[in-house]
């Protein structure tokens, strides 16, 4: 898959996704093979500083084997 293809994909992803979520729900998907070493693709709905905050969050809490307690027990 080139490019164009795989961005046209994570596109079509995105509009997927965003319409499953409540509405203001900000979200990052991020893929690449398992196989091997490379460059993550991604799809979001917000601006690339946000993700880009979210994702530094993130890794710091499972740095500190931190997790944010979800109804239901998740």
């Amino acid at each position: 898959m080139n490019e164009v293809e795989l961005g046209e994909l994570f596109r079509n992803l995105a509009k997927k996704i965003e319409v499953q979520l409540p509405p203001n729900t900000g979200f990052i998907v991020l893929a690449t093979p398992l196989s091997q070493q490379g460059i993550a693709q991604y799809a979001s709905n917000c601006q690339r500083e946000d993700a880009a905050m979210w994702m530094i969050e993130t890794l710091k809490r499972w740095g500190l084997g931190d997790f944010v307690e979800r109804e239901g027990g998740g």
